[in-house]
């Protein structure tokens, strides 16, 4: 996978505990927050699929289709 360097902004705090976690668990800081983000993501696309799910439960057609 292609990687690309980008700049953030970050409380001062969230840092400083990500640089802890970061140097006793994970190869570096950089890994640290792309598995943090890649959590995130991952959780934020279910929460997605979650709601048009519900969404789609109140389609009658929706329903049709999976009934036939």
């Amino acid at each position: 996978m292609a990687k690309k360097r980008a700049t953030f902004n970050i409380d001062e705090v969230l840092l400083e505990q990500a640089k802890g976690i970061a140097k006793e668990n994970y190869k570096s800081l950089n890994k640290f927050i792309e598995q943090a983000i890649k959590k995130a993501i991952y959780i934020e696309q279910q929460r997605i699929y979650e709601q048009e799910m519900k969404e789609a439960a109140k389609d009658e057609l929706y329903l049709q289709d999976i009934n036939e």
